[in-house]
């Protein structure tokens, strides 16, 4: 991946307009008043699809390496959220299981949400706030409880990496330096990690 897609680009250089004529009111004054409104209106839904595809091919690029590492340790189970999903949400969740707890549901899951103009990784464990304990624990500094974040409870965030959409080109902008910091941040998220994290109970 050479460059974030030039749709991602242009919706968040330009999101608060994005965000009300794609995601909420889906109409805008300006354009009311045009004879050609339902064309515009159809480029908008087509640059606002778009941008969730590359949104999530920038997610999936970011975690692939965590993902090939966490396939490899033995006696774990790895569920991802549909491709759909990535797209709608701008965010990946990957729920872990120990093979035996399967059937208990989903109690453990890490992932990577795009936030606008960060990219921001986290780890949850089912059980509210008292869960965040654990992880805090095992990752120490590195990780800040939900509510700095305002995250569901139960989850911790690692460091988030800051995307200026500003400083695009041409709506160009080189995909390296950010997938290469989200990566660095998330090789915390070591196999002793997941091993001691899904013991914690």
């Amino acid at each position: 991946m050479q460059n974030i897609g030039t749709a991602l680009v242009f919706f968040l250089k330009y999101y608060d307009e994005m965000e009300r004529l794609y995601d909420e009111e889906k109409t805008l004054p300006v354009v009311e008043t045009r004879l050609d409104k339902e064309a515009i209106y159809k480029k908008i839904q087509t640059v606002g699809t778009q941008a969730g595809s590359d949104a999530a091919d920038l997610i999936t690029t970011c975690m692939a390496e965590l993902q090939e590492q966490l396939q490899a340790i033995n006696g774990i189970e790895l569920r991802t959220n549909q491709r759909g999903t990535i797209e709608r949400d701008r965010g990946i969740e990957i729920s872990v299981f120990a093979d035996k707890k399967k059937s208990n549901g989903v109690r453990r899951q890490l992932g990577l949400l795009l936030d606008r103009d960060e990219l921001v990784p986290w780890v949850w464990s089912r059980g509210g706030r008292e869960a965040e304990g654990p992880i805090l624990r095992l990752l120490g500094a590195a990780a800040s409880p939900s509510c700095e974040r305002d995250f569901t409870a139960g989850a911790v965030t690692l460091r988030a990496t800051s995307i200026d959409w500003r400083t695009a080109t041409g709506f160009q902008l080189d995909a390296r330096p950010v997938i290469e910091e989200v990566q660095k941040t998330l090789r915390i998220l070591t196999p002793e990690f997941i091993t001691e994290w899904l013991r914690e109970e």
